[in-house]
């Protein structure tokens, strides 16, 4: 308390990770050690080997408090206790306002959510438009599949029960209108990138869902860049 004011303090909670240790880095870190190096040295060092600081910092730091305990650290993994991350605001895609006017038609804006972005829209789609993204998709409807993680190739996995499909970027004149003005909505005016509408279906559901999705969306909260696309949802209800 400082002149009748009260000053708080905010800080992000630490998230714990358990960091496993390979033999290598065993080895690397014990040995440094042994030979004297400071530990600021061997933290700097694997940061530049594309550690994370604070997995850098809690590693070398659980070998140095095992030795000034006098107790080894005998475990082939250690818990760490790092600071949680923090939210980076993107700029949002959707312009401001209640409304979205396209080259064929104005989409409202029913809510928003600034946290993370997301936007609630009427009128993306007509009755009509969505009769016959239908009618075009169950034919061409397959079993949803994933990447197998050993070959890189995509295989039907039995824990997803959704059937989907794709189309390609302006693959007949309603999927070129749809692209256009999904495009519109989410401000990618210009864009030469790949477009892609995907409909995936749960089995026993009568609902698709339409996912258009646009590689150079890129998450700007992500540097890591993990993420190859964001995606837009539409219900065909």
């Amino acid at each position: 308390m400082r002149n009748g004011g009260v000053i708080c303090i905010c800080q992000a909670p630490a998230v714990s990770a358990l960091v496993s240790i390979k033999p290598e880095l065993r080895s690397w870190i014990e040995s440094n050690l042994d030979r004297g190096c400071p530990p600021e040295q061997l933290i700097a060092g694997m940061i530049e080997r594309r550690f994370d600081p604070p997995i850098a910092q809690g590693l070398v730091r659980a070998f140095v408090d095992a030795r000034n305990a006098g107790v080894p650290l005998t475990g082939d993994s250690v818990r760490i206790d790092t600071p949680a991350a923090t939210y980076g605001n993107e700029a949002p895609r959707i312009p401001a306002g209640s409304s979205i006017r396209t080259a064929d038609r104005i989409v409202s804006v029913v809510a928003r959510l600034s946290r993370p972005i997301i936007a609630v829209l009427a009128n993306v789609l007509s009755a009509e438009e969505c009769a016959q993204l239908i009618a075009l998709a169950r034919p061409r409807l397959r079993p949803s599949t994933v990447v197998d993680p050993a070959t890189g190739e995509n295989r039907v996995a039995g824990y997803r029960n959704s059937d989907s499909m794709f189309f390609r970027p302006a693959e007949t004149p309603l999927i070129a209108t749809l692209d256009a003005r999904f495009s519109e909505i989410m401000n990618l005016r210009g864009c030469r990138c790949c477009v892609t509408l995907r409909i995936p279906t749960a089995r026993h559901s009568s609902r698709p869902i339409l996912i258009f999705s646009c590689p150079a969306m890129r998450p700007v909260w992500n540097p890591s860049g993990a993420a190859d696309s964001v995606s837009a949802a539409w219900s065909c209800i």
